[in-house]
């Protein structure tokens, strides 16, 4: 068999593109984190910022502070791996996991204004169970690996978790959102993106020689 053709010519790549993704993903995690505190939304004739907003109700918190909190999380345990120059640990996989399940949290608080009525756009239900499903199968097939793929599927993940504020801050309009809502709005796709190419079978010819030797 050919070196172009052996397993391991294959996994190399896919390596050094998942690590690659990982490290511009720091940017908008990073982003999502800091936006905690900025104006993000005005409701109720008040400008608030969505650690003020989790401040108001216990509800709250769970719909909003976890998908900051797991940004945070997820942004300094990418960051400490780049730093050490090796692949994010079983350790550091499971304190994701345990963040991604906050995120969860989230998401079961939306499923919940979906039965109340509180939420009634046909859309946001459609993305909200693509999310639902889409997460669970990323973190699955992630689990299954090690490394740097693994680690670029857990992202993948937060980003689907992360991703149904986005179709709140739209609904707003221009006139609801504020600073933070916009970066958010920014950072959210811009880690699809990451994940999406760190994913695609047919980028793998654009990763640099050599693989990760950390994955």
């Amino acid at each position: 068999m050919s070196a172009a053709g052996a397993p391991g010519a294959t996994r190399a790549p896919a390596a050094a593109r998942a690590r690659h993704a990982s490290r511009a993903a720091v940017a908008p995690l990073g982003v999502i984190a800091v936006c905690a505190v900025l104006p993000f939304v005005h409701y109720c004739e008040k400008t608030v910022s969505p650690a003020a907003y989790a401040a108001e109700s216990l509800l709250q918190a769970l719909w909003v502070a976890p998908r900051f909190l797991a940004a945070a999380g997820l942004a300094a345990l990418t960051a400490v791996a780049l730093g050490r120059g090796r692949a994010p640990a079983r350790a550091s996989a499971l304190a994701a996991l345990a963040l991604l399940a906050a995120c969860v949290a989230s998401v079961g608080v939306e499923w919940w204004m979906i039965a109340a009525r509180r939420i009634h756009s046909w859309g946001f239900v459609l993305w909200l169970a693509a999310a639902s499903a889409g997460a669970p199968l990323l973190i699955l097939d992630g689990l299954r690996g090690a490394g740097w793929p693994r680690w670029g599927r857990l992202l993948g993940a937060y980003g689907l978790l992360a991703s149904p504020l986005c179709l709140v801050l739209v609904s707003l309009g221009p006139r609801g959102v504020r600073l933070g809502g916009y970066l958010y709005l920014a950072a959210v796709p811009a880690l699809f993106a990451l994940t999406l190419w760190a994913l695609w079978p047919g980028a793998a010819g654009a990763d640099p020689p050599g693989g990760d030797p950390a994955a």
